[in-house]
């Protein structure tokens, strides 16, 4: 295990959420756990309890990066051209993200 001296609150958090990250993609988020989360990071529970209010608020918080991520994948879409064509480019952005982050969406529909 890690003291808490190795890394800043900071990089814990981070830590912790990517951590959750690969567990949501790999296993998906009914096998997400804090103690799966806390071994995956070389933390103890408690640790992951200092940084979070709850397993509630760690998948609140990756639910937000994945949220950030679409938006940035979308961002890059049609900004010019017919109204129609700019949605229809915007649906597939939507699509290919979607498809390429199933795990991390089902999280968030969860």
């Amino acid at each position: 295990m890690a003291r808490r001296s190795d890394h800043t609150p900071e990089q814990i958090t981070e830590m912790a959420l990517e951590s959750a990250r690969k567990i949501v993609i790999k296993e998906g988020i009914a096998a997400l756990s804090a103690r799966k989360v806390a071994s995956a990071m070389g933390y103890t529970i408690g640790t992951l309890y200092q940084h979070f209010e709850g397993m509630d608020d760690l998948v609140e918080r990756m639910n937000a990066q994945t949220l950030a991520a679409l938006y940035a994948h979308c961002k890059k879409g049609a900004k010019q051209g017919e109204v129609a064509a700019q949605l229809k480019a915007l649906g597939i952005l939507f699509t290919e993200f979607m498809q390429a982050h199933v795990n991390e969406w089902d999280a968030i529909m969860s």
